[in-house]
């Protein structure tokens, strides 16, 4: 095995270093972004999928309420005109009694 020449690997990994040191203290120029890290992005991801999630059950429970509602209605209303048309029933037989 051959040995490795470390002074030129130990000055290449210098100017590496240095390199990237100023690569990240650089100012961004107009319209360039930032790279965003791995961790970053996937916690938006899992965010979005989240909130996605949430607006699905939030839309289908407020469906549910409507419906909820709507079947009461249908209940108030039919026992309504069963009530009326027994009171108009009741006049009805009161006046051919007389």
């Amino acid at each position: 095995m051959k040995k490795r020449k470390k002074k030129k690997n130990k000055i290449e990994w210098k100017e590496k270093k240095k390199k990237n040191k100023d690569k990240k203290h650089s100012k961004k120029e107009k319209g360039e972004k930032r790279k965003k890290s791995k961790k970053k992005k996937n916690r938006i991801k899992r965010k979005k999928r989240k909130d996605k999630h949430d607006d699905r059950e939030r839309k289908v429970k407020k469906r549910q309420k409507k419906e909820k509602e709507k079947v009461k209605e249908e209940k108030k209303t039919k026992k309504r005109k069963k009530n009326k048309a027994q009171k108009m029933n009741e006049k009805n037989t009161t006046k051919q009694k007389r």
